[in-house]
């Protein structure tokens, strides 16, 4: 009933089914007697949870390649494993354990999710900007701290979607996967940038949309900062600078590129070896280190630097602009005011010179 390639979800419902109806069981009855064999490090849940996994793996890694050039299919199951893998770390399934993220990390199946994200992405870019309500203030009448801040729909629905981007590959085991995404990302926030820029440049400097663009540019921003602090960006910085030196050094020693992620396929078949996730994994690790936080010290800059700074400088073009245009309206406005003759001018009642271009 749940060997259905179309229906990925039936089959990992089935699995999280089983971990929950004996978790209970697991708990009280075999957990005792693994501490009383000297495996206290162990959890019967987590184990019985690995053994099923491996049955989700061999399932996924098979159905994967059958699915031909369906993208929405492979979509559909993509976005399935990520749920499944979510849950199960709220069943306890330790993060760091094997499981179904693996097979996703693999060659053809992850260079294929990325195109995808990155299509999937740009389409809702374009929505968003073409919306008849793009810079409007998004909540109406009910401030909140986007309003104090005048930030438009268009910004916080970009910057809601690059959290999502972000919530979908944050628990990748692959550290290069994650710079693959998050890569990604700094392209994606580098081409809102373009479009706020196309987009300015159609506009008067005083018009209500400039100054909505400005305002989008603070937000953006003040959010990368914030998220430039953050644990995840913080070592996806750290990974980023190792395997940037790691290229680099092989490049100098002249032993090529390093290879791409993945795993390969078994001979002519078209089914991915689940045995080779663990190389893949293996071989990763040699590059990219375990995670020290003491090393945060001595590494040069942040994870947003650079589109921070692409960012700062168009602000401060525009605020350039905008003061200009003002001065120039100013002095426009005030021709006929320095033409008037102050000696034969009329007092008003309260003192001063009654000139009807001062007013």
């Amino acid at each position: 009933m749940t060997n259905n390639i179309k229906k990925p979800e039936w089959y990992m419902t089935q699995l999280l089914t089983w971990v929950r109806d004996h978790s209970s069981f697991l708990e009280e009855r075999i957990q005792p007697l693994l501490d009383k064999a000297g495996f206290k490090y162990s959890t019967a849940v987590s184990e019985f949870t690995k053994g099923l996994l491996q049955l989700a793996i061999e399932k996924l890694a098979a159905d994967l390649p059958k699915l031909g050039q369906d993208d929405v299919l492979f979509s559909h199951t993509i976005d399935e494993t990520l749920v499944f893998c979510k849950e199960l770390v709220g069943f306890g399934y330790p993060i760091n354990q094997p499981g179904c993220l693996y097979v996703l990390c693999s060659d053809s199946v992850f260079n294929r999710w990325l195109d995808l994200e990155d299509k999937s992405a740009t389409e809702k870019v374009d929505a968003i900007l073409q919306s008849e309500t793009a810079w409007q203030l998004p909540y109406g009448d009910n401030i909140t701290d986007l309003e104090e801040l005048m930030v438009p729909e268009c910004t916080e629905a970009f910057m809601t979607l690059m959290l999502v981007i972000t919530d979908r590959y944050k628990r990748l085991p692959n550290p290069l996967a994650k710079i693959k995404f998050f890569n990604m990302q700094l392209l994606l926030l580098d081409d809102f940038r373009t479009r706020l820029v196309q987009i300015m440049r159609e506009q008067h400097p005083l018009d209500a949309i400039y100054g909505s663009i400005l305002n989008a540019i603070n937000y953006i921003i003040l959010i990368l900062k914030e998220w430039s602090d953050l644990p995840l960006f913080l070592r996806l910085h750290y990974y980023k600078v190792e395997y940037e030196n790691f290229e680099t050094n092989k490049k100098k020693q002249g032993n090529g590129d390093l290879a791409e992620i993945g795993t390969e396929k078994d001979g002519d078949s078209n089914t991915i070896s689940v045995s080779s996730l663990v190389v893949t994994n293996f071989e990763i690790s040699e590059v990219f280190h375990d995670f020290d936080q003491i090393k945060l010290d001595f590494m040069k800059g942040m994870a947003f630097d650079n589109t921070i700074s692409l960012f700062e400088h168009l602000r401060k073009e525009m605020r350039k602009i905008i003061v200009e245009m003002i001065m120039y309206d100013t002095k426009a406005r005030s021709q006929h005011y320095r033409k008037d003759r102050y000696c034969s001018q009329r007092y008003c009642s309260r003192g001063m010179v009654d000139s009807p271009h001062a007013c």
